[in-house]
């Protein structure tokens, strides 16, 4: 058990550091997204976009979907910084969550595209942490993809 309070410890402290960047809002008011980049320690770019799109029920509401690139790849690089980016990747994230408090906000992951270690785990982890006080939380796996979906709670 002790490990892996120290684990989450680390996980908790691995996310501190974010790089110094801000989202920015573009498109339209009626088709609006969110785009952020910045630059990794070994100088790769790092893209952090948040879009939407009119959700499939609740035709009121736009469902947000958080995505990110780094040097226009999605797979694991192996070019290191993995914790620093995703720092501020969840800084960003609740950045925008505290600007436009969203009721629908989805992510993915793929082993497909990812075919080492699968991160969701760690995924899981994160949104439960840094989301589950304020979303509820539902993950639905296909294939090698796993989707993220956060519901806000009434």
């Amino acid at each position: 058990m002790l490990k892996m309070s120290t684990h989450f410890n680390e996980l908790t402290e691995a996310f501190d550091s974010p790089y110094p960047v801000k989202m920015q809002k573009k498109g339209k008011s009626d088709d609006p997204f969110y785009r952020a980049e910045f630059k990794a320690s070994d100088g790769s770019k790092v893209v952090v976009i948040i879009d939407s799109r009119e959700h499939t029920d609740d035709y009121d509401e736009l469902q947000w979907r958080l995505s990110f690139v780094r040097d226009s790849k999605t797979v694991r690089t192996g070019q290191g910084d993995a914790m620093r980016i995703f720092a501020t990747v969840l800084k960003l994230t609740q950045d925008f969550i505290k600007k436009e408090n969203p009721k629908y906000i989805e992510f993915s992951s793929s082993k497909l595209r990812d075919p080492g270690e699968s991160r969701d785990k760690l995924y899981d982890r994160m949104v439960k942490k840094y989301a589950g006080s304020k979303y509820n939380i539902d993950s639905t796996k296909s294939g090698d993809d796993t989707t993220w979906r956060l519901t806000r709670k009434s």
